[in-house]
């Protein structure tokens, strides 16, 4: 898996001594309730998420190239990552294909865009940064042919991120069932394809010449 740098950042593979800094803003309660997962209880277990779950391909930790405040250069302050997708999943179907057909669906050229960022780092640009780029590499380097992404209706947050990679808004999922926290949320499901990637690429450069 590459590692991939933008002005700000450095997206690469988690490593087990990025335990404690990980565990500095895993362990906060309002990044972890967002992203459906509950706050970590202690260094080793943020080690053990490491090796797990965090260990998947295309997952990536989000460090800083230069220090911010209290935040050193090179330490964990966020995961990214594209996530395959459980065939069954039916809030990630195409609405275009039966129910039968998307859940039979291999679906291998699509992935599930996650990520989450420090709590001091929110309203910085950073996971819209990070976002651009692994949408970016996506489609560039691994040739996807469409990401998905969902999140909380009230994440104000992720709702920008996510239309900022150009993801559109597919359905609004109703009392879909958490099973980490154990609880229901309603979520707006996203996606953007390879080609509508592609085209607001073109536009955007348009729009850049033409200023």
């Amino acid at each position: 898996m590459d590692e991939i740098r933008t002005p700000r950042l450095l997206l690469r593979r988690f490593r087990r001594e990025d335990a404690p800094s990980l565990f500095r803003w895993a362990s906060d309660p309002k990044v972890a309730y967002p992203a459906a997962w509950n706050p970590h209880s202690s260094v080793e277990e943020s080690r053990h998420i490491i090796e797990t779950v965090f260990s998947a391909p295309l997952t990536w930790s989000i460090t800083l190239r230069a220090d911010s405040g209290s935040i050193h250069a090179g330490d964990v302050v966020g995961a990214i990552g594209l996530s395959t997708i459980d065939p069954a999943d039916r809030e990630l179907a195409d609405p275009a294909a039966s129910s039968e057909q998307s859940k039979l669906a291999l679906r291998e050229s699509e992935r599930e865009l996650g990520y989450w960022v420090a709590r001091p780092l929110w309203g910085c640009g950073i996971a819209t940064e990070a976002a651009r780029a692994v949408v970016s590499y996506g489609f560039r380097t691994q040739h996807l042919t469409a990401i998905w992404g969902r999140h909380m209706e009230s994440n104000i947050g992720s709702d920008r991120v996510m239309q900022h990679c150009s993801m559109t808004v597919i359905r609004h999922a109703s009392h879909v069932w958490m099973p980490i926290v154990h609880e229901y949320r309603d979520e707006l499901v996203r996606r953007v394809t390879r080609e509508q990637y592609e085209q607001s690429q073109s536009e955007q450069k348009q729009d850049g010449a033409q200023q």
